[in-house]
C-alpha cells in the first residue's frame, strides 16, 4: 500500500497496516507498543490478531513460522491478562483486562476451527465467551466486548460445517443476538 499510516501512535499505525493487509508493519507497530507498555496485554493481542488475520487470509498456504507466532502472542495475552484481572483495583480495569482474556479464546477457537479442531474450539470458544460476558457484567459500557460476544452467537449458530458438531456439544449461539451485539458493537 502507498497510504502513510497515522503518525506516531502505534496502535492506530498498526491499525492501519492491519486494515491494508501488510501484516509484517502492523506486528512491528503493534511490538512498538509491547515494548513500550510490557505487561499491558492489549499490544500482544492485537499482534495474536495480526497473525490470526494473515493466517486466515492465506488458509491455503502453510505458514508455520506465522502460526508459531499466533501461538506465543495468544499465550502472552493470555499470561498478561489474566495478571491484569488478578490486579485490577477497580471493575472497569477488570473488565478491560477480561476482553483482552475473551477476545483472545474467542480468536484461538475460530483458528481452531479453521483447523478443525472442534473440541478444543468448543471450550476456547466457550471460555472466551464467558470471560466477555463477565466483562460486560462488569462494565457495560465496554462496547468492543459486544464484537465478540457477536461473532460467537452469530457464528455458533450458523456455521455448518460447525453447527452439527457444536449442537452434539450443546452450544447454543443465537443469530439474533449474535447481530444484535455486533450491532452494538458497531454504533458504540
Amino acid at each position: 500500500s502507498n497510504a502513510a499510516p497515522p503518525a506516531k501512535d502505534p496502535l492506530s499505525q498498526g491499525f492501519f497496516w492491519l486494515y491494508h493487509g501488510v501484516y509484517d508493519k502492523a506486528e512491528h507497530s503493534f511490538d512498538l507498543y509491547c515494548q513500550a507498555h510490557p505487561q499491558d496485554p492489549e499490544g500482544f493481542f492485537y499482534k495474536a490478531a495480526t497473525n490470526w488475520w494473515e493466517l486466515a487470509q492465506r488458509l491455503d498456504f502453510d505458514l508455520p513460522d506465522v502460526e508459531k507466532r499466533f501461538e506465543e502472542h495468544y499465550q502472552k495475552t493470555v499470561t498478561l491478562a489474566q495478571q491484569a484481572a488478578d490486579a485490577a483495583t477497580d471493575d472497569k480495569a477488570r473488565a478491560k483486562a477480561l476482553l483482552y482474556l475473551g477476545g483472545a479464546e474467542g480468536m484461538k477457537g475460530r483458528w481452531l476451527v479453521a483447523k478443525k479442531s472442534w473440541v478444543s474450539a468448543y471450550f476456547r470458544g466457550k471460555s472466551g465467551n464467558r470471560y466477555l460476558r463477565q466483562a460486560i457484567a462488569l462494565d457495560p459500557t465496554l462496547y468492543d466486548a459486544y464484537l465478540g460476544l457477536g461473532i460467537y452467537d452469530y457464528f455458533t449458530d450458523t456455521l455448518p460445517g460447525v453447527q452439527g458438531v457444536l449442537a452434539y456439544l450443546f452450544i447454543r449461539g443465537d443469530k439474533a443476538r449474535g447481530l444484535q451485539e455486533l450491532q452494538m458493537a458497531i454504533d458504540k
